[in-house]
């Protein structure tokens, strides 16, 4: 089983009991170290004192027959400097007179070559001893020295720190964890009553980052991850991003051997823009350098932890860099001095490692390797002063005069009350105020630092933030400098981030934090939550608001294009024919013949009639409103009806002529004044049936979406049903009548050509309805409705121009003769046009004499 595991997750039914079963665990004889010696565990980084700090270090890999091998470990750069920092400040402790005065500190550094189970033997040689004489073995023992310590400093992992500090647990002896955990360690108080915290967990690294990042509305994010915390962080990570409703992209993998060139361009890759970075000082290095090679300052805001402290410090960081930290950024008067180095039994295991055999190499050596090695000296140097300010408190009280020996015999003799004074020890430190919470974790508050560059590009460390642990709570001490991004602040953002922005009319379908986009339908808004689309209602059309199409606005009317070629032959075909018309009124009324004067009357009605109706085609064209539907259906009516009134009477004119059904004694139909009643009385009936409906069932305005998947609604002008069915019958009943009074003027006498003249536009003015009445009918676009009215007007007014003005009246005021008797209702045989040039002219004009009038009938 994983001894690890064992410890972080199995249940306590009584902390006497556990504290029994891991010191079995650890193998503990109660008189004697049952350690047998093993000579690659010899080496000891040691100074002599009174009192004794100690330490367990990654200094060397695990060896294959021996406990400890001979190459260094992945941390043993970072073990050396820690070691090296440690003994700088026990030094500075041993060097102030108003600290421990007279009372040496020293310490004892072993390492526990990278492997859980070395560390738990090594472990107990620090484990407090019963015989005195167990601490030094005679000279020839198997043993391996004891040694005791006052306190223990802790760096390691949780995988080391967790079965180490359990052992120390159970014997009383406090622990101050130097680096940052996973916080699993606090969970259980009764397992770890002497663990002290001076470091922030990783977990409140990570709330640190995630409130600076929701206070900034950054909710996407990146994270690269040491292997090393995968095991335990992962699942918690996601969990703790969760509640800032935040989204992971992506968590990667790496290592000290890792490609972290590989790394950055997989974060480009994926769009990552923010990107937390929780990795180890070795790490640290390889990607910065990893940063510079790929130019990916500008491309990346990067959240980095006190392990970056040292670059940030020697300018090595960009400004895309916010490093967390809760220590100041420099320790006091901290060099890294290579006569310091020597003194350490595993220094020469580097320089062998490097092949460095002379000072310069070594000098070279230790700024290559040392001089950027990202720790948090503060929290380190803060940790040594507060064994040394509650160690002096401790004797102060309980022995105040004990000097040299004396203070080791005074600790002996109050060693269980030293927790109480680690609890209550208060001083400023390197850090800053430094005091324990009742769970003897140090109180955190985050410093927020930014590199920013001056005039002369040199590199200042900002603190641009600062974030309460306890209270959550992040204050801008300056304003953030994001003016280098090459991107743009919504980039950070899921909306943006989490895969390219879904269009403006597409919706979001979850997947994890993530989503993916389908669109909706063209007539579909996207719902608010972007989560579904709705159908717009009739005639409305997604609009967009805030950059998606989220609200219905009324839909585009189509316009008419006056450039379509379809409308320019109509209007062209219109003009002329209005042009058409107006000549033969000018004819009319400058070229007056004395025979047709007394029919001037309905000549005019019969342009005003046509005129009408092509008047009504550009009221079809114009945008629809009720007083162009209004105009545009009365001209439209009017035209015809007064168009087939005038018709009536023509046909009516001639079926007399040819059959010569009237006679002195009846009411004669045929005067000018009659025909004028006659057709005012046909047009004033059907007026008054229009008029009455129209006000009995109003002209409406209707639209139609012609394509449903297209922004565009036409309007159109709708006649009611009883409108349009008592205009057909009136049209067609009309037409109908004309049709069958021509049928019977088929003879050789007067006016039997004219009279085939109006069966051909009756038969074609009545088939052009019949078509029209099942084409309209069933037409459903509004344009198309407007358009079989203007073809209906154009086929019905330009055979009316052709078939009818202009034989009747055109023609005639066109042959210049003397004694022309061509006029309305008379023959229109070339021959008669001519007939002055013909042989039969006087034989001609003899039989239309012999009428009984004498004149030709009119």
């Amino acid at each position: 089983m994983n001894l690890n595991y064992l410890l972080i997750n199995m249940s306590v039914p009584h902390p006497k009991v556990f504290y029994t079963i891991i010191i079995l665990l650890a193998g503990l004889d109660s008189t004697r170290a049952y350690l047998l010696g093993d000579p690659s565990l010899n080496s000891v980084f040691k100074e002599t004192g009174d009192l004794y700090l100690g330490a367990l270090f990654s200094v060397t890999n695990k060896g294959e027959y021996e406990m400890c091998g001979s190459e260094p470990s992945i941390e043993f750069y970072n073990s050396l400097q820690i070691m090296e920092i440690l003994a700088f400040s026990i030094r500075k402790v041993n060097g102030q007179n108003n600290i421990l005065p007279e009372i040496k500190l020293g310490f004892v550094f072993l390492d526990f070559c990278s492997n859980v189970h070395t560390a738990m033997m090594q472990a107990k040689r620090f484990l407090p001893r019963s015989d005195p004489a167990d601490y030094s073995p005679s000279n020839g023992s198997m043993y391996l020295n004891s040694y005791k310590v006052v306190g223990i400093l802790e760096s390691s992992e949780d995988n080391i720190a967790v079965p180490v500090s359990v052992v120390y647990g159970a014997v009383g002896l406090p622990v101050l964890r130097l680096s940052g955990s996973s916080g699993r360690l606090v969970r259980d108080p009764t397992i770890f009553s002497r663990q002290f915290r001076v470091s922030s967990t990783k977990m409140e690294q990570l709330s640190a980052m995630l409130g600076f990042l929701k206070y900034n509305n950054w909710t996407y994010l990146s994270i690269v991850l040491q292997a090393d915390y995968l095991q335990y962080l992962q699942e918690d990570i996601y969990l703790k991003v969760q509640t800032y409703g935040m989204c992971v992209s992506q968590i990667i993998q790496v290592t000290s051997f890792s490609d972290y060139d590989s790394t950055i361009l997989t974060l480009k890759a994926i769009g990552a823009k923010v990107v937390m970075l929780l990795t180890s000082s070795e790490a640290a290095r390889l990607f910065m350098e990893a940063v510079n090679k790929h130019q990916a300052h500008d491309d990346f805001i990067f959240l980095v932890t006190s392990t970056w402290i040292d670059l940030m410090i020697s300018g090595r960081l960009a400004k895309s860099f916010f490093l967390f930290t809760t220590t100041n950024l420099r320790m006091p008067n901290y060099t890294l001095a290579l006569k310091n180095l020597k003194s350490n039994p595993w220094f020469p295991l580097a320089l062998k490692k490097a092949s460095c055999l002379d000072e310069d190499c070594e000098y070279d050596f230790i700024t290559k390797r040392f001089q950027y090695l990202q720790l948090n000296k503060g929290n380190i140097y803060d940790a040594v002063f507060i064994f040394a300010h509650s160690l002096h408190n401790m004797i102060q009280e309980k022995c105040p005069r004990a000097k040299g020996k004396d203070a080791t015999a005074c600790f002996d003799a109050n060693s269980l009350e030293f927790s109480s004074y680690l609890s209550n020890v208060s001083f400023v430190g390197a850090s800053g105020k430094i005091w324990f919470d009742r769970t003897n974790n140090k109180k955190i508050v985050f410093k927020i630092y930014q590199n920013i560059f001056d005039v002369s590009n040199r590199s200042i460390e900002l603190q641009v933030a600062y974030y309460d642990v306890e209270r959550k709570r992040i204050v801008l001490s300056h304003p953030l400098n994001l003016n280098w991004i090459n991107f743009t602040v919504n980039e950070t953002q899921v909306q943006t981030c989490c895969q390219k922005p879904c269009a403006a009319n597409a919706y979001k379908f979850r997947k994890g934090c993530c989503w993916l986009c389908y669109e909706c339908q063209n007539n579909e808004k996207v719902a608010k939550n972007e989560t579904t689309c709705e159908r717009c209602p009739p005639f409305y059309w997604p609009a967009m608001r805030d950059g998606k199409l989220e609200v219905c606005e009324e839909m585009i009317h189509i316009q008419q294009d006056w450039t379509d070629p379809e409308v320019v032959v109509t209007l062209v075909i219109v003009a002329l024919a209005i042009s058409y018309c107006f000549l033969i009124f000018l004819l009319l009324v400058f070229k007056k013949d004395t025979q047709t004067d007394k029919h001037i009357i309905l000549k005019y009605f019969h342009l005003v009639a046509v005129l009408m109706g092509f008047s009504s085609v550009p009221f079809f064209l114009v945008r629809v409103t009720l007083l162009t539907c209004t105009i545009s259906l009365a001209l439209y009516v009017m035209s015809f009806a007064l168009e087939y009134g005038l018709l009536l009477v023509e046909s009516l004119e001639v079926y007399r002529q040819c059959k010569d059904v009237i006679n002195e004694k009846e009411l004669k139909w045929t005067t000018p004044l009659n025909q004028f009643i006659f057709v005012v009385v046909i047009f004033t009936m059907e007026m008054i049936a229009f008029i009455v409906l129209k006000f009995i069932y109003p002209t409406k305005i209707v639209q139609y979406q012609p394509q449903l998947n297209v922004n565009g609604v036409e309007t159109g002008c709708e006649a009611s049903v009883p409108q349009t069915v008592t205009y057909l019958i009136f049209t067609i009943f009309f037409l109908a009548l004309c049709l069958v009074i021509t049928l019977k003027s088929q003879n050789d006498r007067m006016g039997a050509e004219h009279g085939r003249v109006l069966r051909v536009f009756v038969f074609l003015a009545l088939v052009s309805w019949l078509v029209f009445i099942p084409v309209f009918f069933t037409a459903v676009s509004q344009r198309g409705k407007i358009k079989i009215r203007i073809t209906a007007v154009l086929i019905n007014h330009v055979a009316s121009l052709a078939l009818n003005l202009t034989p009747s009246y055109l023609i005639p005021q066109c042959v210049k003769r003397k004694d022309s008797v061509y006029f309305f209702g008379a023959s229109w045989d070339p021959k008669d046009i001519v007939m002055e040039y013909m042989p039969h002219k006087e034989k001609l004009i003899n039989d239309r004499k012999e009428r009984k009038d004498g004149t030709s009938i009119s």
